[in-house]
């Protein structure tokens, strides 16, 4: 992972520390990692959203799709899913 030096200033101009912001990748652990650095800039209502989009690899002798996360996440969870993003509803830094 290549860590953004600027990230939490991005964050800092875009969200006020009163905004509750959720934050997600694709396994989650990138997500956990930003926002213990939101938490150290002093923002309460920042939450990882555990297992990402995907969740973890699910790792299966002859697995033809190991790139494929199968267990856990957002996605794994039923719950609404697409690979297309709307802009307006999404910040990516």
């Amino acid at each position: 992972m290549r860590i953004n030096p600027n990230f939490t200033a991005m964050v800092k101009a875009r969200f006020g520390k009163d905004k509750t912001l959720l934050i997600m990748c694709r396994s989650g652990y990138r997500s956990a990692f930003a926002v213990n650095k939101l938490a150290q800039a002093v923002y309460t209502r920042v939450y990882n959203v555990l297992d990402g989009f995907e969740g973890e690899i699910l790792e299966l002798a002859g697995n033809l799709n190991a790139d494929r996360r199968f267990k856990g996440g957002w996605k794994n969870s039923d719950l609404p899913w697409t690979y297309t993003l709307d802009t307006e509803l999404v910040y990516m830094p």
